[in-house]
């Protein structure tokens, strides 16, 4: 999925960013860069990832179209179905409030995960001098796991 691609991305980027000379956080960027970048990019590639606009379009012509070849072929068997679709309206609100839990699960142990990198970063001399980059990429990806 594209939130577990995400989470793979951001590791990722953590183990990079961590693996840069002492230098690199002197010159080259800042801690609000890391994370903004951490947060940012990341979600516009799950979004992409996740196709949810061209999905919906394709799921809903293709539920009015079905709708509408059946009812000229065969309208009774339509109205049949037609009495179902409250069944399937009650179906999507539970799967949407489902789905809604867990997408605040997900933020939050992405809030979790922001603040061990904010945390590594804003202290990346002392993490670096006490080899602790390892240990920083482990509690991070434990975070994430939260989320999936």
């Amino acid at each position: 999925t594209g939130e577990r691609q995400a989470a793979r991305i951001r590791s990722l980027y953590l183990k990079t960013i961590l693996k840069q000379d002492i230098a690199f956080f002197d010159t080259e960027t800042n801690t609000g860069e890391v994370i903004g970048r951490m947060s940012g990019d990341t979600i516009l590639i799950q979004d992409a990832m996740g196709e949810k606009v061209g999905k919906f379009t394709q799921l809903a012509t293709s539920f009015f179209g079905g709708f509408v070849v059946a009812f000229i072929k065969g309208w009774r068997l339509a109205l049949v179905l037609l009495a179902c679709i409250p069944c399937v309206v009650v179906v999507g609100g539970v799967m949407s409030m489902l789905m809604a839990k867990m997408s605040t699960r997900g933020q939050a142990a992405y809030t979790e995960a922001g603040n061990v990198v904010d945390q590594t970063v804003g202290a990346i001399r002392t993490v670096a001098s006490f080899t602790g980059e390892k240990k920083a990429i482990e509690k991070y990806n434990s975070r994430l796991k939260v989320a999936y």
